[in-house]
This record gives structure tokens, C-alpha cells and sequence, in this order.
């Protein structure tokens, strides 16, 4: 169509054509844009090789193209660093906020006793690479009866009943000689699976739970990425060592055995108050301070 011949009618029925979008869709892309680039603009002060490698990739690239995929790369690029929350995330930019928070999740056994419960109905939501952390969350938490043999069935442990040991309500853990026996016993990596029963890993993302890293509020800035980042790095640490002696527990179920005995050679009968066995991390005591009973000197 020659343009120079156009009329003013033509003109006028071709931007009538032209359908506004609603409202609500360019605040939406508003939104995601502002997210996208806020979050790629503190990452290139912070991880700039990370943002580097995204931008080589040609699907990356493309991605970008559309403005409905912008909160995805967000996410991409934040949790090439450390674990994000991403329907946390996605609740944040429903609302029409540009990420003021960074949500991040809990990567314990469970994030709450009621969930913890719900495991020990359903042992099976359990990983069998978990087994000797969900063991030491037992120790803790106690565990006998029917929920034991639910347990004992999915990960192959070596003992039909419970043992007496982790029934017992009136037991406290002495840290240091615990960590000495282990030590003491080739089983030293077996440490890091009660550090994570405990809640004592050093991560904010092991050591509090839900409520607690929701209201903890984590500002969005290149600081708080760069501290994520380096508390992801000892978590991550802990949980590996810990992953290493679950898979040596699961090849070798007699491990389980000489745990149970250094844990006997550790506890004491000095009775724990009421916050041991019925403390809520959803309460005002956090899991640290509940565990803190149950293990007497790990902080010492």
C-alpha cells in the first residue's frame, strides 16, 4: 500500500484497529520489567560472572523477549546463588511489589511441627539420601510404636522396634563428648546430621524455620544477596557432609548401631523441660532455643 495515497479515513479505521491494552497488563509488565532489571542490576554488583554467564546463553537471550518470562530470569539469577522461595516470589510480584524482600525457603527435614508430624505419619515424603538426618530428627523429636516401623520399613534401617533411646523423653545431649565419640569412632560426618536435627547448622537456611524466615524480611540489596550467598555456602557445606554419611549409613546399615551407641555413651538423665517435646517452631521458642535444651553443651 502506497502511504502517500492514504486518506484520512484509511488512517482512522487502521488506529481504530489498534486495540489499547488493558490497563492492568502494562502494570503487570511494568512490574516484571523493574523486577527483572533490579535484580540483574544489584546481581552484576555482586556475582557479575553469574549475569555473564546467563547472557551467553541463547535461550536466556530470547527469554528476555518476552515480558511474561522477566520474573522467571529474576528468579534464575538470584537462585544461581542460593535457594529461592519462587512462590514466595511469585505471591510478591502478584501483589504488584518489585521485590522488597528476597523469600527464601527452609531446606530443614520440616518447616514447622505440624509438618514434621505429617512425616512421621508419611515417612515415604522423606528421601531415602536423608535417612540418618531424618534418624537424628527422630532422636530429637522421639519416635516409637507404629510411626518407628513406618520409618524402619522406608529406610531399611536394622532394627524392627524402636530403640528405647529415642523414646525417652528425659534425655540430654552432651554435645562435646558427643562430637568427641563420633571423633572417637571413624563417624565424624555423622555430626552434620545432628547439627541439622538440631538446628545448628550456622545457615539461616537450616536454622529457622518458616514463619521465622518469612518474618525475617530479608532487605533487597547487594549486601543481603552477597550475606545469602555466604550463609547458602555453609548450609550447603553442612548438608553435604551430611548427604555423605547418610550414603554410608545406607550402604552399611551396622553404622547405625555404633550411632546408637555413642548417643547412649553421650546422653544424660538430666530431665529437660516441657519445651523439649511439645515447643512449636511457630512459637515465640525458636527451634534454637528449644534444641539448645536437648543438646546441653553444643554451644559451650
Amino acid at each position: 500500500m502506497d502511504v502517500l495515497t492514504l486518506s484520512f479515513t484509511d488512517i482512522r479505521r487502521a488506529l481504530l484497529a489498534v486495540r489499547t491494552p488493558p490497563l492492568e497488563a502494562v502494570r503487570s509488565a511494568l512490574y516484571r520489567t523493574r523486577t527483572y532489571l533490579a535484580v540483574a542490576s544489584t546481581m552484576r554488583q555482586v556475582a557479575p560472572e553469574k549475569v555473564q554467564q546467563a547472557l551467553s546463553d541463547p535461550a536466556y537471550l530470547s527469554s528476555l523477549d518476552d515480558v511474561s518470562s522477566l520474573e522467571d530470569q529474576a528468579v534464575r539469577l538470584l537462585s544461581s546463588l542460593f535457594p529461592v522461595h519462587e512462590i514466595a516470589v511469585e505471591e510478591v510480584l502478584a501483589e504488584g511489589e518489585s521485590m522488597p524482600v528476597i523469600p527464601i525457603p527452609c531446606l530443614n527435614l520440616a518447616g514447622s511441627w505440624d509438618e514434621f508430624d505429617e512425616i512421621l505419619q508419611d515417612p515415604s515424603q522423606i528421601s531415602e539420601s536423608w535417612s540418618v538426618i531424618a534418624f537424628a530428627h527422630y532422636f530429637v523429636r522421639g519416635i516409637e510404636g507404629e510411626s518407628w516401623q513406618l520409618a524402619e520399613e522406608h529406610f531399611h534401617w536394622p532394627q524392627a522396634e524402636a530403640p528405647e533411646l529415642l523414646s525417652r523423653a528425659d534425655k540430654r545431649l552432651d554435645w562435646e563428648r558427643f562430637t568427641a565419640l563420633l571423633q572417637e569412632n571413624n563417624l565424624a560426618g555423622f555430626e552434620a546430621c545432628f547439627a541439622l536435627a538440631f538446628w545448628d547448622t550456622g545457615s539461616v537456611f537450616f536454622d529457622l524455620d518458616d514463619e521465622q524466615l518469612w518474618n525475617e524480611a530479608f532487605e533487597f540489596n547487594a549486601e543481603t544477596i552477597h550475606h545469602l550467598a555466604e550463609e547458602w555456602k555453609k548450609g550447603e557445606a553442612v548438608l553435604n557432609t551430611a548427604l555423605a554419611a547418610c550414603e554410608l549409613a545406607n550402604a552399611d546399615p551396622t553404622l547405625y548401631f555404633r550411632l546408637l551407641d555413642v548417643l547412649a555413651a553421650a546422653v544424660t538423665e538430666e530431665t529437660t523441660d516441657e519445651r523439649t517435646d511439645n515447643a512449636d517452631p511457630g512459637d515465640d521458642d525458636s527451634p534454637n532455643d528449644w534444641d539448645d535444651d536437648l543438646a546441653g553443651d553444643a554451644d559451650e
